[in-house]
């Protein structure tokens, strides 16, 4: 009997396709691209979308939505659609086109056909993770900044699964100097809770200028307020890159998650009923920070969330940690803002508190004791003469600004004089100045504001009349007066001696 060939179908490789197409001659559809996925044919796609409404489609180009990584997975529309909105790319409903619903976010994109292509080349290749624009801002801590993470780092190593608070007001800069801590302490898994997740906006923001992909750290979350920024991944996209780049032997970047309570609270895996934030739960993180530490973190359902948060290390911040310091929570385990730190900065109507160096050994303070004239600013200096002693700083011979306070100490302290004076953040002045090689240059800008402070603060002097000054004194010996006999009646009496 003789045998028969067996007659086996084999199914077709299916390749998922990104593809690209306009509608010329619709009117309302001008300066659009539609950009959709298919597993079919393309042509085929876009004639079920097309033929029906009577619309005659050019299909701009297509290309296999496989990442060109060489791991060979495979994306949707969905993915590369969030990449184009986070390039800042409009759609109908953000343009307010009438013919589209205000509500719809359809695949209709205010885009050439040739940006498209390029961007969907760029999604292809970077996974749509974007490469950071601009370096970050090299930065110093100011002096409580420094000393909360010295404490903090020598009591983390004496004490294991240790916690420890910061009581310290938003002016203290908690943002940046946690990340300073994190980088000191080696950190790689970083989760940051709060329970206001609008002030993602400020750790995203520090994270954008001092810290950033060169740092070796990505910035995570699903926050709403920053979940489009550009520098912001999903844990998703996290683990994919790390997964790529354990296949290509790269080392991996570390991850500052941020998440909020109300989400972690929600999460089945933390008590709730949500099945959401498993990578939290399934991750060993080498610090917890919790936000706003005196907000919504003495219930029973928080206190079961973060008892199943795995960590080696938790940082409380707050301004108002009445409740922990009144149950004793935290003793040893506390950093407090120096008063003398806040009343300088308050008394100064200043973020940072004044550390000015000398002009001719900028490695030590300037004083105004000292004998050599040219080492310090008067504010009775003529304004041009203090001029003069700006531009004969002792600067240093490496030739590029850079704020070093160990290396290039000079250029640092005029950077810090400019700040003052110009009423900027010094981190804004070290952008506007890093990396320039003229130290004439910031010099001469120096030396201009001084002077145009000097000028403005003698002339406000000189308008004070004699009448004005023995009126404050009248008024300070009055109430010196009235403090003085208050205390001495209570006294008085005390012994004795009142009628």
């Amino acid at each position: 009997m003789a045998m028969q060939t067996p007659n086996i179908k084999t199914a077709k490789d299916v390749v998922p396709m990104i593809y690209a197409y306009t509608t010329p001659g619709i009117t309302y559809h001008e300066g659009y691209t539609k950009i959709g996925y298919t597993e079919q044919k393309v042509e085929d796609r876009v004639y079920q979308q097309t033929h029906t409404a009577g619309v005659k489609a050019k299909i701009e180009w297509q290309g296999n939505a496989v990442f060109d990584d060489g791991s060979g997975e495979t994306f949707d529309d969905h993915a590369f659609h969030a990449y184009l909105r986070k390039n800042d790319i409009k759609q109908p409903m953000d343009l307010g086109n009438e013919y589209f619903d205000k509500n719809d976010r359809n695949e209709w994109f205010y885009i050439t056909p040739k940006d498209s292509r390029s961007k969907f080349y760029d999604f292809r290749l970077n996974r749509g993770i974007f490469e950071q624009e601009s370096a970050i801002i090299p930065y110093i801590l100011r002096a409580e900044q420094e000393k909360a993470v010295s404490l903090t780092k020598a009591y983390k190593e004496s004490h294991k699964k240790g916690e420890f608070l910061w009581n310290a007001k938003p002016r203290f800069g908690k943002t940046l100097a946690v990340y300073d801590f994190m980088k000191r302490i080696g950190a790689k898994t970083v989760l940051i809770v709060t329970n206001r997740p609008a002030i993602a906006n400020s750790w995203y923001s520090d994270y954008a200028k001092f810290i950033g992909r060169e740092s070796k750290y990505f910035f995570v979350s699903d926050v709403d307020c920053v979940r489009n920024k550009k520098n912001v991944i999903s844990y998703d996209e996290f683990a994919k890159d790390k997964k790529s780049r354990e296949k290509k032997k790269l080392p991996g970047l570390g991850l500052i998650y941020f998440a909020s309570l109300q989400d972690l609270k929600g999460s089945v895996y933390f008590g709730g009923k949500f099945d959401k934030l498993q990578e939290i739960k399934d991750t060993n993180w080498d610090l917890l920070v919790i936000d706003e530490a005196h907000e919504g973190v003495d219930t029973y359902k928080t206190d079961v969330a973060f008892d199943r948060i795995k960590c080696n290390f938790t940082l409380h911040l707050s301004g108002t940690p009445f409740k922990a310091l009144a149950n004793n929570k935290f003793n040893d385990e506390l950093f407090t803002v120096p008063a003398p730190e806040k009343e300088q900065v308050k008394f100064m109507h200043l973020e940072n508190a004044l550390r000015i160096r000398s002009l001719t050994d900028p490695t030590k303070k300037m004083s105004k004791s000292s004998t050599v004239e040219k080492s310090k600013i008067s504010l009775s200096d003529e304004p041009k003469v203090a001029a003069k002693k700006i531009m004969s700083a002792t600067t240093d011979s490496e030739g590029v600004i850079r704020f070093d306070m160990i290396n290039q100490p000079g250029i640092s302290n005029l950077l810090q004089i400019e700040s003052l004076l110009a009423n900027r953040d010094l981190q804004d002045v070290i952008a506007d100045w890093a990396g320039q090689t003229s130290y004439g240059d910031l010099k001469r800008k120096v030396a201009d504001s001084v002077e145009h402070f000097l000028a403005d603060f003698q002339a406000r002097v000189a308008s004070i009349t004699d009448a004005e000054v023995e009126q404050v004194l009248a008024s300070g010996e009055k109430y010196a007066n009235d403090v003085a006999n208050a205390k001495l009646a209570k006294v008085q009496h005390a012994i004795g001696l009142s009628k």
